[in-house]
């Protein structure tokens, strides 16, 4: 099996000219072992997003920016089929971009089982493609009572709150995930949600550690996550990476 690579981005000053029209893929990861829990898998970074999260992790990916042609991510991606059987679409937002359905079936062709990290900021285009995912994790960002303040746009919780629904009633392989820090959700809030979210059908939730550059990361209480993961079928905490997945 060859040595992983580590990321692979480009930036506008080594674009190519234009070959045809293209997903904005900014970013390739060779091989993540957190992107899909229980996986290994090559990761594909679609840039562009159209909200502005507070604790956004990936602000360099809420432009959009096309940094590689189709043809170069359909060769990168058979290299990687060689010794991984997985990729991941992640973002940014994947499902925001038109021409990412071309890009997942095309994936699906070379054999790759595919997964997609999604805010459900665009519910009617997941639908149609959740026949073509074999697994989703869900951003459920925070309350109702404070998706605008987070996301930075009106509304916002409908179209997350859609896309939990086509999950919960038509693909059972799906997680809800949750980046959580006390400033922007207390723990009685966190422990509410997650009680929302079961009592709504979810059955896997998992409960990231915000990695903020400038601060320690910050755990909850173990109480916390003993509630927690008496609530679901499946709970797991994840400690704050400081990276892209």
């Amino acid at each position: 099996m060859s040595k992983p690579a580590s990321f692979v981005p480009r930036t506008d000053t080594d674009q190519p000219a234009m070959q045809q029209p293209a997903a904005a893929v900014t970013t390739l990861l060779a091989c993540s072992e957190h992107a899909w829990p229980g996986r290994r898998a090559a990761v594909v970074f679609v840039s562009g997003c159209p909200w502005r999260c507070v604790y956004c992790c990936h602000p360099q990916l809420q432009q959009r920016t096309v940094a590689y042609q189709r043809s170069e991510v359909l060769d990168w991606l058979k290299v990687q089929r060689q010794h991984l059987d997985s990729v991941v679409f992640s973002g940014g937002e994947a499902l925001g971009d038109p021409r990412f359905p071309e890009m997942l079936f095309a994936a699906r062709k070379l054999g790759f089982q595919t997964g997609l990290h999604t805010a459900g900021i665009f519910p009617g285009q997941m639908a149609p493609l959740l026949a073509h995912l074999d697994w989703v994790a869900l951003d459920i960002k925070t309350t109702v009572a404070h998706h605008d303040s987070l996301t930075g746009k009106s509304n916002s919780h409908w179209p997350t709150g859609f896309a939990l629904e086509l999950l919960i009633n038509s693909h059972p392989n799906f997680e809800c995930r949750t980046t959580w820090h006390p400033d922007w959700l207390s723990e009685l809030e966190l422990l509410e949600l997650a009680r929302e979210l079961s009592v709504r059908g979810v059955k896997r939730y998992a409960l990231q550690q915000a990695y903020l550059p400038e601060q320690m990361p910050i755990a909850p209480h173990p109480g916390v996550l003993i509630s927690l993961s008496s609530i679901f079928e499946h709970f797991e905490y994840r400690e704050a990476l400081p990276n892209l997945v």
